[in-house]
């Protein structure tokens, strides 16, 4: 599903079509996610902004929301879902984190974890 939105924005970004930009598209409905023997944490929202991560990776102007309407996402975490950038996938390689290892083992609350952690300690360098 995630491709399916990246390939939508890439359109937008190149072509300006279907909508003029600025623009917001919203669309709605319920994923699936085929686990791994041993799934890590992290429900199907946080899993399809994982995958966004990767397929928007370098898009300037580009944010996707993933989150769950009624307040969870999958269980054994505080979650609802996740934002991301164009920007996410270099800032997460840059801090230590592989997106597509974490999207495979299904544990896509680890790496959002750790890369709000990860951008939290250097806004505190900074």
């Amino acid at each position: 599903v995630a491709k399916t939105w990246s390939a939508l924005a890439k359109e937008e970004l190149r072509f300006r079509r279907p909508l003029p930009l600025p623009a917001c598209i919203i669309g709605g409905g319920e994923t699936t996610v085929t686990l791994p023997g041993n799934p890590g944490v992290g429900g199907r929202n946080q899993a399809m902004a994982l995958s966004a991560v990767l397929q928007l990776r370098g898009l300037r102007g580009v944010a996707f929301l993933a989150g769950a309407t009624d307040g969870g996402d999958g269980p054994g975490n505080d979650a609802a879902g996740a934002v991301v950038t164009g920007g996410d996938a270099k800032a997460a390689e840059d801090a230590g984190l592989d997106a597509h290892m974490h999207l495979e083992r299904c544990d896509a609350y680890s790496f959002f974890k750790r890369y709000e952690e990860a951008k939290y300690q250097r806004c505190n360098v900074l």
